[in-house]
């Protein structure tokens, strides 16, 4: 069958040649959510215990320090994931918009027949890099006054004479090595792949250059990161090292590279998630149901869970935003008081959370929270252990990352602004914190803010103002429970990653 039009991922490259080397709701549900009206309720700071009120906090004019005293790159990023688009005029926005470009001539160039740009795709089998990298691509697109057809053709052109000129030669490394490759652009490669062809042959052998140009650097990665991971204090890794004791799997390098990726290929930080996610992990599921697969962890939600998921509290919103980035809607008000529901609620969470993962446009672009806080009580956010745990599945846990965190309506009680706001805020790290919106306007107010998110009123639930059948919560829960490993409709055309490099065949073979 033709794979042509399809998009074909440095993931989908590598492991196809694996394969080869392998032989192959609704409110009435609701728990407490009463109107707080009470001082006692809303002002009530004695409540919460002595970690909380004598512990670390982040006020508000220290959010703006941290701010002031990041770096320009560090706050384009920033509003990049809150926004979806870079500031203009900075370092990253530059990179991002080139990015864009590119991926725009490239998707021209491939409606042009494989037949009428031969020389074209021998150059990028020589060099998978050819249309990834915007530094390869930009020339032509400024040449044509940004005409990203005309760019196309005129890069077709460009080939074809430069093979009749030079022949094989024009399709030597040497014709490359001006332009050293970095991590960015190899973990670009990585994720975007190359744009499959109707010609089965030209997609084997551009596939088979990807598996050349990305295996030993992916292999270095891993390596890097387990170095990382040993280097971890004992008991931060202690649940990950375990975890590997009893199943070698646990460090398959496609779980790895998961990590990494989400981390933008940095190690250490990679390894400090994925020691996260293993803690997290065996602290909700226990040390055996951790090692299990995720069917028999969904079916253990599902026995456990099921009144915590039928109150509608997590869920995930439909379609992507504006910028192709998950958006899970998170109904605070109703977390429930009970401390052994809140350890539930921690496994919805994890349900909800590797549901998203499935999605590939999520693991490309990361996720956004909407959170309604509304009549949310200090009973109800008072217990320690539950918002750390809390915080470190938002952010620092699962392979996927958190973009922006929108807190809507929040109450107006003493206790959340000048306690557990700030307390909160501490917790979650300052690149969270750059990340974290609070939003005082009134429901009606919030679609058109969001929309400068790029959310849309349709996708928001009518409790901020949205538009959303109020049947939606109740079933994206039942349609997700009949199983976490289907891949969602509208991502078939990429698969996960699996073994890459050979090194547990080699290591067998040992």
């Amino acid at each position: 069958m033709s794979e042509g039009g399809k998009r074909v991922t440095g993931m989908d490259c590598l492991q196809s040649a694996s394969k080869d080397s392998d032989d192959e709701n609704d409110d009435a549900k609701a728990g407490p959510t009463s109107t707080c009206t009470s001082n006692a309720d809303t002002d009530d700071i004695a409540s919460f215990p002595l970690e909380i009120r004598n512990g670390p906090h982040i006020t508000d004019a220290v959010q703006e320090l941290e701010f002031n005293y990041a770096s320009e790159d560090e706050r384009a990023r920033a509003q990049a994931d809150m926004y979806g688009l870079p500031p203009a005029g900075s370092a990253y926005g530059d990179q991002v918009l080139a990015e864009r470009a590119a991926a725009s001539v490239e998707a021209a160039l491939n409606r042009i027949p494989p037949a009428e740009r031969v020389a074209q795709l021998k150059a990028q089998i020589a060099h998978p890099f050819l249309l990834s990298c915007p530094r390869h691509v930009l020339p032509f697109l400024e040449a044509e006054d940004r005409d990203v057809a005309a760019a196309a053709r005129r890069i077709v052109r460009y080939w074809d004479g430069r093979e009749r000129v030079l022949g094989e030669e024009a399709f030597s490394a040497e014709s490359f090595a001006q332009y050293p490759l970095t991590d960015e652009d190899r973990g670009r490669l990585y994720s975007r792949g190359f744009q499959s062809t109707p010609d089965a042959k030209v997609n084997d052998a551009l596939r088979a250059a990807v598996v050349k140009a990305l295996s030993a650097w992916l292999l270095e990665k891993i390596e890097t990161m387990e170095r990382e991971i040993e280097a971890l204090a004992p008991k931060r890794k202690a649940a990950l090292v375990e975890a590997k004791e009893r199943d070698p799997d646990v460090l398959e390098e496609g779980r790895v590279i998961e990590f990494l990726e989400s981390e933008e290929y940095n190690t250490k930080r990679a390894a400090e998630r994925m020691a996260s996610y293993w803690d997290m992990k065996t602290y909700l599921f226990g040390k055996d149901d951790a090692l299990r697969d995720d069917a028999h962890l969904l079916r253990s939600i599902q026995d456990d869970c099921r009144k915590e998921l039928d109150l509608g509290i997590l869920y995930v919103l439909p379609r992507f935003d504006k910028y192709g980035r998950g958006i899970v809607m998170l109904r605070a008000d109703k977390t429930p008081v009970d401390r052994e529901a809140q350890l539930r609620l921690l496994k919805v969470f994890w349900f909800v959370m590797t549901n998203v993962m499935t999605k590939t446009s999520a693991r490309r672009h990361g996720v956004v929270f909407i959170c309604h806080i509304g009549n949310l009580r200090n009973t109800q956010a008072n217990n320690l252990e539950f918002l750390t745990r809390w915080a470190q599945l938002n952010f620092h846990c699962i392979p996927l990352r958190t973009c922006a965190f929108h807190d809507c309506i929040p109450p107006h009680g003493r206790w959340f602004r000048n306690l557990f706001l700030p307390f909160f805020m501490w917790i979650i790290q300052r690149s969270a914190r750059m990340r974290f919106i609070v939003h005082d306007e009134e429901p009606g107010a919030m679609p058109e803010i969001l929309e400068t998110y790029g959310i849309k009123k349709e996708q928001l639930p009518g409790v901020i103002g949205g538009t959303l059948d109020k049947e939606y919560p109740s079933r994206w829960t039942e349609e997700n429970l009949r199983g976490l490993e289907e891949e969602s409709v509208g991502d078939e055309d990429e698969v996960g990653v699996q073994k890459i490099t050979g090194r547990e065949a080699e290591e067998e073979k040992g």
